[in-house]
């Protein structure tokens, strides 16, 4: 009997703990890259423009 057509193997084992890990660390990246952004683009040149 052969397989049917819509047979795919187990996907392979990710460890879960990892992947959290480094989704957290990349979204803190993100998020202190933008955060950095919009301070330098907003809120730098009203202080430098105070001083």
């Amino acid at each position: 009997m052969s397989s049917p057509a819509w047979y795919f193997p187990p996907p392979v084992q990710v460890e879960p703990w990892d992947l959290t890990a480094d989704l957290q660390s990349h979204l803190q990246t993100l998020y202190a890259q933008s955060f950095r952004i919009t301070l330098a683009s907003s809120v730098l040149p009203r202080l430098l423009a105070q001083s």
